[in-house]
């Protein structure tokens, strides 16, 4: 997320959690020039790239995951709310109709 520092690589030496919010979301160019900054190439460039794209594709996967249970959670307090409110409507129906009955018999009577 936003603001959290982005973990330390024990396989990319010279590289600083400084990038924090820098690496969120980069592209592959923008990673690479972040990486040949720090002096790295080759495999330990590629290997860079490879671990930020896979922290990027986790955080995405958390971030819907989160998104998916919120919803769930929005859905399910809806449907409690939709519930409790057909039984009010009920309860009301069934109060009015009493009374309309209640009603006839005293006219009746």
């Amino acid at each position: 997320m936003l603001g959290e520092e982005v973990p330390k690589f024990s396989l990319v030496p010279n590289i600083k959690a400084d990038f924090g919010a820098e690496i969120k979301m980069a592209s592959v160019q923008t990673l690479k020039e972040l990486a040949e900054q720090t002096g790295l190439k080759g495999a330990e460039l590629r290997e860079f790239i490879k671990e930020q794209q896979d922290l990027e594709r986790e955080e995405r996967n958390q971030q819907r995951e989160n998104d998916r249970i919120q919803q769930d959670k929005e859905d399910k307090f809806r449907l409690a709310q939709m519930e409790r409110e057909r039984e009010k409507d009920q309860q009301q129906h069934e109060k009015d109709r009493e009374f309309e009955i209640e009603r006839i018999r005293w006219i009746l009577n």
